[in-house]
């Protein structure tokens, strides 16, 4: 919820607060629709101070990417990502939404294939996504994947690496994050990290739904041995 003594725009008649507080209302309750735009379009019109601007324009590419209006939702990011004034004072009331703005059109990147322009976006949101995702490391383990994933695409097998690590820390050596790090020591030919890395991977995750997928690599890359009662799958 956004309160009174966060808000540093340039309207005091509360028209733009009240009109913010409902929309985030909404779309901390997944209850965003056409009213919404509706209402930012008005309060964006209202609000004068650029990186309140920037900010409603990022709630407006929110909600068009959750309505499924994709390149309405790029359009809008875009304008807010490059629209804040990192210099400015308000940027720190404000710095939140630049921070989801730019993990949110990274990830409309990447699912686009565009992973140079992707890393460039989710670059942009690492200095504050410790404070915007405090309680939810989730997100800041998507961030990492989301990073691995487009330098491992770009050939960048070293950046790609470090991501993956940094992933694996944060998930707390989770399912996903062993095996790309499996993949990742692999591409650099780091055969004994990957084969420890995937022992790690069969003794935390065996009922992984994704454990054949990273059996079947394991297998091709001769890493480790296959547990017992286990098959590798046919070939197609």
């Amino acid at each position: 919820m956004l309160n009174a003594d966060d808000y540093s725009g340039s309207d005091r008649t509360g028209y733009v607060l009240s009109g913010l507080q409902m929309v985030i209302d909404r779309m901390d309750r997944d209850a965003s629709d056409e009213s919404d735009l509706e209402r930012l379009t008005l309060v964006l019109h209202r609000e004068q101070e650029p990186n309140w601007q920037a900010f409603i324009l990022g709630l407006l590419g929110e909600i068009h990417f959750r309505l499924g209006d994709l390149n309405d939702a790029r359009e809008n990011l875009t304008k807010s990502v490059t629209g804040f004034e990192h210099h400015m004072s308000s940027f720190d009331d404000v710095s939140f939404v630049f921070c989801q703005a730019a993990y949110r059109l990274g990830f409309i990147s990447w699912e686009s294939e565009e992973w140079e322009l992707a890393s460039s976006y989710l670059l942009r949101c690492l200095p504050h996504m410790q404070d915007v995702y405090i309680n939810a490391p989730v997100f800041i383990g998507n961030i990492y994947s989301l990073l691995s994933s487009c330098f491992n695409h770009m050939g960048r097998l070293t950046e790609a690496l470090a991501f993956s690590e940094a992933q694996a820390f944060v998930e707390e050596r989770g399912c996903d994050s062993l095996e790309s790090l499996v993949m990742d020591y692999t591409n650099l030919e780091l055969i004994q990290k990957a084969r420890s890395a995937y022992a790690t991977l069969q003794d935390r995750c065996a009922d992984w739904d994704h454990m054949d997928r990273a059996r079947d690599f394991a297998d091709r890359h001769k890493l480790g041995a296959r547990p017992k009662g286990s098959r590798a799958r046919p070939q197609d």
